[in-house]
């Protein structure tokens, strides 16, 4: 969707499985649910590429999500989560600097955690948000219940990352 949404309200509106990738957003409100959407620091996907005039990144800007659930939500490509706001709720994560607290927390998995499935799976997902469309995201905004599937290493792993 190649897109530019300024003073918008997205409240309670269905998003669910929406993919942003040429979309800009400035001083926007998003309340209620928001389901696997998907936003994106550069343009991205088969829009992208058609941009005219061609940019280099999307804007994002003062947008408050605050009253937002997100859940298996996905900022990437060097998406600016520091000028947004977010839920301050419990289980939310923001977490700045994020791929210096990748590194050091692989460093920690590696060399304190014992061999074995949740070692390999914690590894896995520090691959994941550090490769593809994350390898360019200096922040991250997670809910802890989007990995809870996985199993208790995710917590032991949050942890480690929001310490970092």
């Amino acid at each position: 969707m190649v897109a530019r949404f300024e003073r918008c309200r997205f409240d309670r509106a269905l998003l669910d499985d929406w993919s942003a990738g040429s979309a800009e957003f400035v001083e926007c409100h998003f309340a209620g649910r928001l389901v696997q959407v998907k936003f994106s620091g550069e343009p991205a996907g088969p829009a992208g590429r058609l941009l005219a005039p061609f940019r280099r990144t999307n804007e994002f800007r003062g947008n408050d999500f605050s009253e937002a659930e997100l859940i298996d939500c996905r900022v990437s490509g060097g998406f600016a989560i520091e000028q947004q706001s977010w839920p301050a709720r419990p289980g939310y994560i923001v977490l700045d600097r994020l791929q210096d607290r990748i590194g050091r927390a692989r460093h920690a998995v590696l060399t304190q955690w014992s061999e074995g499935l949740d070692r390999e799976r914690a590894l896995n997902l520090l691959d994941v948000y550090s490769t593809f469309d994350y390898a360019k995201q200096q922040g991250l905004v997670v809910h802890r219940g989007d990995v809870d599937d996985y199993g208790p290493w995710a917590e032991r792993l949050w942890t480690l990352l929001e310490g970092s």
